[in-house]
């Protein structure tokens, strides 16, 4: 199988082994129903947007009336492809802001208005317009699969900024996608030491620390055909431990041991969260 170098064309050669997207495109049509809050949301948040396939669907299937998408995505080829997308998708019926930068430097920008406003000197390297930036006035905050990347610190920040500066007081909803313990790429980390990844489980408890509530969550688990070609799971595996200078014949070996018969399962959750009062 030849690899495309690009991380979207990675994380689609990963995505055509399972069928998440489908999974759900079904659970965005009984969040739709189950909260109509969702229906006069007007403004949404997208961190680690990727090239936009699941936050597009959501948005299409929950947010019949968006107005504004600002989304924050790191990834140079994913934000080509995302802008692509959004147009073919929406045109000019939606207005998207597109933040070519990492969620630390995202976050970075409110620290850097605060010292704006006290006169201290801005750390932040581009040219946004500061004082633009939404503050409380985003209806939702989309983080789907991508918490689990952030470090301790980080995601205690990302915790704060969503229910301190970015969502709606009233009714401001946080909806996460997280890997559970029994996900195929976290039992493959697993296999290797150090590497571990974080899943939903830490995730939820920080939240709970947080005096965040979990109103709603849903378990999905989907078939994952390991049985062919490794090569993209082996760029996903170097692509989220960084320093990993595992070989793909590695990689391979892990696999048949976490998946003799060439099949895991993706298992997930998908959590809408409020902040508690």
């Amino acid at each position: 199988m030849a690899f495309q170098e690009t991380y979207p064309d990675m994380l689609k050669l990963y995505r055509r082994r399972h069928n998440e997207l489908e999974v759900l495109q079904k659970l965005m049509d009984r969040l739709s129903n189950e909260y109509p809050v969702l229906d006069r949301a007007t403004t949404c948040l997208s961190v680690g947007t990727g090239y936009g396939e699941y936050d597009i669907e959501f948005i299409r299937r929950c947010l019949p009336n968006l107005k504004t998408l600002i989304a924050v995505e790191v990834n140079h080829d994913c934000v080509l492809e995302l802008k692509a997308n959004l147009h073919s998708n929406f045109g000019d019926k939606l207005n998207s802001e597109i933040h070519e930068m990492s969620i630390g430097e995202y976050m970075q920008l409110y620290d850097d208005h605060n010292d704006e406003r006290t006169n201290e000197p801005s750390s932040t390297k581009n040219n946004l317009n500061l004082k633009n930036l939404p503050n409380k006035e985003i209806d939702v905050v989309l983080a789907l699969h991508v918490i689990y990347f952030l470090n301790k610190q980080s995601r205690a920040q990302f915790y704060k900024k969503c229910f301190g500066q970015w969502l709606r007081s009233e009714d401001g909803l946080l909806i996460l996608a997280n890997v559970t313990d029994n996900h195929s790429m976290v039992k493959l980390a697993n296999s290797f030491k150090p590497y571990s990844s974080l899943t939903s489980t830490t995730i939820k408890d920080e939240l709970i620390e947080n005096n965040v509530s979990i109103v709603r969550e849903f378990n999905y688990r989907c078939p994952v055909d390991m049985s062919v070609d490794t090569v993209d799971l082996h760029r996903l595996f170097k692509y989220s431990f960084k320093d990993s200078n595992l070989s793909e014949e590695r990689i391979g070996e892990a696999v048949k041991i976490i998946a003799p018969d060439g099949r895991a399962f993706h298992d997930c959750d998908l959590c809408v969260c409020i902040k508690l009062n």
